[in-house]
């Protein structure tokens, strides 16, 4: 999959997830911390020699913790509600990802 395809994939879910949790203001905080994180994730993924599972993780926990950082400053919400609104959004982009490449449907 190319990384902008990747990239509207998680802006439209995590958009999608951020509006049903938090509003109109949800759904764009929800894509502009996709837009700022979503380059790292995509990177580290491709460059980080070990498997699957320890790679995921350690981007997954490293993109929660700055998409918090940027729910707490532009909701504002309180930092475990951030922490929460964060790990729920890419849950379901992380999810909904794999199922994608589970189908198929990556072009691999």
């Amino acid at each position: 999959m190319t990384h902008s395809l990747a990239l509207a994939l998680t802006v439209l879910i995590e958009g999608a997830v951020g509006a049903a949790l938090a509003g109109r203001r949800g759904a764009l905080v929800a894509a502009a911390a996709s837009l700022l994180t979503h380059p790292f994730a995509f990177t580290a993924n491709r460059w980080l020699p070990w498997a699957f599972p320890w790679r995921a993780a350690l981007i997954e926990a490293t993109v929660v913790a700055v998409e918090a950082l940027a729910w707490r400053a532009l909701l504002p919400a309180p930092l475990r509600r951030a922490l929460g609104l964060a790990a729920l959004t890419n849950a379901v982009s992380f999810g909904l990802g794999l199922a994608v490449w589970w189908l198929g449907w990556t072009g691999r």
